[in-house]
């Protein structure tokens, strides 16, 4: 007996039970999970966002594991409507294909949790905007009550944000002051003198801005920005939705700017829209199309889809000029309740002479579960019990360089080098022929120039 006890003695003491299962599970939460669920959860799921629970701890998780399963199966997490056949989208948050074998093995294996030790620093996710600092922060002029009940019509805000020269737009990023009443903004451009909204730039440019719930900021290519002229206000335009009880709203808009120097190509939203939609009561694939047709080549940036509760489906297509097509972003199964600005990976060069094409459905019917009212004619309008058929798209035109200025200007300055330094009495009297020749002089600055701006790309069909 003691011979046995001193042999016992003698044997390697057995690892406590957690650590054989640590050692031997082969997905865990701490060494696998945690990461995976740090990078495409909890931009959403965590305080202060959109996302209805927090994903921050294994206890968070691992609570909600059948739901996440299936979710994960049925591709409704992370909230991305695009057909993965179709485009490449810089801001896509899907799980790959190896992410979603390790989430689900590892609900599999019935969420084993792994060593303390695995366990990865906490994620260092924005806390402020998200396109960073921006340069200026411009909130409605004053809170806006909304009622517990009834219709708000759409809400009309202006301000002066007080541009004394041109400024450049790279980034811009809408924050609803109160998530629960703001269905949706946009932002548009007003000038001096006038009540009314107008495009911008050479291209029209639609709006500054648009947000939803589900929709990023915008944030262009490097070189590239939207231009908001000295003088010029923005019009912000409020949908709001009552939830049972009163609340208030002070929405606001960050923008960042670039040097006049640093900007190479003016970008601009561009609408195609159905003015007269008729949604037959019962109908369950209502189709409904509308076509640009592009006069100058240019880059596409960006492609945002927008409808009502009876949206179905939303397609982008491209018909070159030589006849084949491009299928640019396909959403077969649009959800009202996220709905994202699909920012192309890379700038797409769309020749001149390509018609692009928006083709919609729309389900009005009882199959529908978020259709409002099955016996109803719907016609377009602005409440969601109404509908929009709006297919806005990002673009630059793609042989436009600001940096080399304007074909005059540059004559004017490559010839004023050769001219010697003058007197001020002649510098005046210089000047003031040039005022009154101005028309023969900038002829013959320009001889021998042979670049010239594209036209603008503003018609439809």
């Amino acid at each position: 007996m003691a011979l046995a006890s001193f042999l016992l003695l003698l044997l390697p003491a057995a690892p406590p039970p957690e650590s054989v299962e640590a050692d031997r599970v082969d997905v865990t939460w701490a060494r696998d999970v945690a990461p995976i669920v740090q990078r495409r959860c909890q931009v959403c799921h965590r305080a202060g966002q959109v996302a209805p629970f927090e994903l921050n701890s294994y206890r968070d998780a691992s609570s909600r594991s059948e739901m996440i399963a299936e979710v994960i199966e049925s591709a409704r997490m992370p909230p991305w409507g695009a057909d993965p056949r179709y485009g490449h989208f810089s801001n896509d948050p899907s799980l790959s294909n190896p992410e979603k074998n390790t989430l689900l093995r590892w609900i599999e294996a019935g969420c084993p949790e792994g060593k303390p030790g695995d366990v990865p620093p906490p994620a260092a996710h924005p806390t402020g905007w998200t396109i960073g600092e921006p340069d200026l922060v411009v909130p409605l002029p004053e809170e806006f009550h909304v009622p517990a009940s009834g219709v708000v019509e759409y809400q009309y805000f202006t301000v002066d944000p007080g541009f004394r020269v041109d400024r450049w737009v790279t980034a811009a990023e809408i924050r609803a002051g109160n998530r629960k009443v703001v269905h949706h903004c946009n932002v548009f451009l007003e000038p001096p003198g006038n009540t009314e909204i107008h495009e911008q730039g050479k291209l029209g440019s639609y709006c500054l801005a648009a947000m939803a719930q589900g929709t990023p900021p915008m944030i262009l290519p490097d070189g590239m920005a939207k231009r908001i002229p000295a003088g010029w206000k923005l019009v912000f335009v409020m949908h709001y939705t009552p939830n049972g009880t009163e609340q208030t709203d002070r929405t606001s808009i960050a923008l960042r700017f670039a040097e006049p120097a640093a900007v190479r190509k003016e970008a601009a939203t561009k609408l195609m829209f159905e003015p007269d939609l008729q949604i037959p009561p019962g109908e369950a694939n209502y189709p409904v199309q509308q076509t640009w047709r592009l006069n100058e080549d240019v880059l596409l940036l960006a492609l945002f889809p927008h409808m009502h509760l009876r949206g179905k489906s939303f397609r982008y297509e491209a018909i070159y000029p030589d006849g084949t097509e491009e299928i640019l972003l396909d959403v077969p199964r649009f959800d009202f309740n996220w709905q994202p600005r699909y920012a192309l990976a890379e700038p797409k060069r769309l020749p001149a002479g390509t018609l692009l094409r928006c083709s919609a459905t729309f389900d009005n019917s009882r199959a529908n579960p978020a259709n409002p009212d099955a016996s109803q004619w719907v016609r377009t309008g602005t409440q969601s019990w109404e509908e929009m058929f709006n297919g806005y798209f990002d673009v630059a035109l793609a042989d436009q360089d600001l940096t080399r200025g304007e074909p005059w200007r540059n004559g004017l300055q490559q010839r004023l080098r050769q001219v010697p330094v003058l007197g001020w009495k002649m510098l005046a009297f210089l000047i003031g022929g040039i005022y009154l020749a101005r028309q023969p002089l900038k002829s013959w600055l320009t001889r021998g120039d042979t670049h010239t701006e594209p036209a603008p790309t503003n018609s439809s069909s």
